[in-house]
């Protein structure tokens, strides 16, 4: 492994999408509906495609956690834009908080690249939630 990745391994374990019209929210199903295809989120508005992440950065693990040997999980949640960007990261919950693994994923967050979720295939604003794994090696 690199210096940059070593004692880190970046991980997805929650990727859910809701959907945002350019006029606002798009209120989703909350029941799992079969009705959409696979890689389909069920929105108000009809089925929206998810999001596909096209380029991942992975987090640096932070200085002085790796030397107490500290491990933590950040879940964030963002909007990815029609472009592909993300933007509005926020920490919804982070073990081992103050350690340096909030900031360290949200500045891989902020590099990741995506295909655009589209509904009726437009490109649209989608919020998802993703967590991050920093497991000391």
């Amino acid at each position: 492994m690199n210096r940059l990745t070593r004692g880190v391994l970046g991980g997805l374990l929650v990727f859910s999408f809701s959907c945002v019209a350019p006029e606002g929210p798009v209120a989703l199903a909350a029941v799992p509906d079969d009705s959409c295809a696979k890689g389909e989120t069920k929105s108000d508005e009809g089925c929206v495609k998810n999001p596909k992440p096209r380029r991942k950065a992975k987090p640096v693990f932070p200085k002085e956690a790796h030397r107490k040997r500290l491990e933590g999980h950040v879940t964030l949640q963002a909007r990815v834009m029609e472009d592909g960007s993300v933007t509005e990261i926020e920490v919804k919950n982070s073990t081992n908080p103050g350690q340096g693994f909030e900031d360290a994923a949200i500045a891989a967050l902020k590099k990741w690249r995506y295909e655009p979720g589209t509904l009726n295939g437009k490109p649209v604003p989608v919020y998802f939630t993703v967590t991050i794994d920093f497991i000391y090696h």
